[in-house]
C-alpha cells in the first residue's frame, strides 16, 4: 500500500502561521525603529502580566509576604478592551526595586510550578475519594472520618 501524505488545512494555516512569524522576525531585525519597541519589551521591570485583576494583585501580594516591593499596572484598563490591544490592558505586577527582580521572577517561577497539595479522605462505605475539606462523602452521602 503506497503512502499517501494528507495535510489537513489546520495544518496548512499553522504552517503559514510559523512562516509568516518568521517574515516578520526577518522584517523587523532590519529596522531600527521596529527593534526598540521590542527592545524596551525585553527589558521592561514586568514580573509578570495576568489576565485578571486578582491574579495580579494575589502575586503582588506573595511578593510582599518575602518583601519585594512592586506596583500593580494597569489595573483599571480592561475597561478600555477593544479600543486598545487586549495584551496592553492586562495588569502587570511590577519590582520596584531592579536588584530584587531576579529574586521575585524566581518566586513567581517556584509559585507557578507548584503543584496544588490535595489530601483525600476514602469514604469507609463505598471506597470513594473526597477532597480533604469534605465532611460527606459525595458518592453515599456517609460522614467522613
Amino acid at each position: 500500500m503506497p503512502f499517501i501524505p494528507v495535510i489537513l488545512w489546520t495544518d496548512a494555516l499553522i504552517y503559514l502561521l510559523l512562516a509568516l512569524i518568521a517574515l516578520f522576525v526577518w522584517y523587523v531585525r532590519g529596522r531600527p525603529h521596529l527593534v526598540a519597541p521590542w527592545r524596551r519589551v525585553a527589558q521592561s521591570k514586568s514580573g509578570m502580566v495576568a489576565a485578571t485583576v486578582l491574579a495580579a494583585y494575589l502575586m503582588a501580594g506573595l511578593l510582599a509576604q518575602e518583601g519585594i516591593s512592586t506596583r500593580v499596572f494597569n489595573e483599571n484598563a480592561q475597561g478600555a478592551m477593544g479600543e486598545i490591544p487586549f495584551t496592553q490592558a492586562y495588569p502587570e505586577v511590577w519590582v520596584v526595586e531592579d536588584a530584587q527582580f531576579t529574586r521575585a521572577r524566581g518566586i513567581l517561577n517556584e509559585f507557578e510550578s507548584s503543584a496544588p497539595t490535595a489530601t483525600l479522605t476514602v469514604c469507609d462505605r463505598c471506597g470513594e475519594q473526597n477532597p480533604g475539606n469534605f465532611e460527606l462523602c459525595w458518592q453515599c452521602g456517609e460522614a467522613l472520618s
